[in-house]
């Protein structure tokens, strides 16, 4: 392994390590597990089609079982909702409350990362996408990305978007939101190749 790989891998690691303890003092203060907060984090960040209970286990890297008793603790304390899809009654929808959104907004008021202008936060946001779609690969997990950066996102106006996937309008607001079917497509035409 290269000089320059073992820095960069020190450096994530750090950057892990300071983020996972301003997260810890965050979530002692609402009583949450950590998992019980990434789920509330994914709500937050996710579209309305990558609200469900696979997504999140996809996502999380966890099982069906454990990301399913999580969901019920966040329910019981009024964190999370779930509602039948009115279009498929095999799947429920989940969202975060508004207290839940609450608590997800504090977090993200309170974050190490305010102050950024916005040259430096654009360049690093887009190395970093980089380097995740890389390790993506690499261990062959399912990317989950922004919309307005997928495969089957059509811009129709600066506020009008369409999903070829699944045939659908898409609001300025689900664009900037990561989705469950997020393809690149580099990932589209691999598939197709192969």
């Amino acid at each position: 392994m290269s000089k320059n790989v073992l820095k960069l891998q020190h450096t994530l690691e750090r950057l892990s390590s300071l983020l996972r303890a301003e997260r810890r003092a965050f979530q002692t203060k609402w009583g949450l597990l950590p998992v019980q907060f990434e789920v509330l984090n994914y709500l937050a960040s996710c579209n309305r089609f990558s609200g469900t209970l696979m997504a999140i286990c996809d996502y999380l890297g966890q099982t069906k079982g454990s990301v399913s008793q999580t969901i019920k603790l966040l329910e019981k304390r009024g964190l999370v909702t779930k509602e039948v899809d009115p279009n498929d009654k095999r799947v429920s929808r989940l969202t975060l409350s508004e207290e839940g959104g609450h608590i997800v907004e504090e977090y993200n008021q309170s974050g190490m990362l305010l102050g950024l202008d916005e040259e430096t936060t654009s360049s690093t946001q887009a190395s970093i996408d980089s380097l995740l779609n890389h390790i993506e690969k690499n261990i062959r997990v399912k990317p989950f990305g922004f919309c307005e950066n997928c495969q089957y996102n059509c811009v129709i106006s600066d506020d009008e978007y369409y999903c070829k996937l699944v045939k659908t309008s898409l609001t300025p607001d689900d664009v900037v939101k990561i989705c469950v079917e997020y393809e690149t497509k580099t990932q589209t035409e691999n598939q197709q190749s192969g």
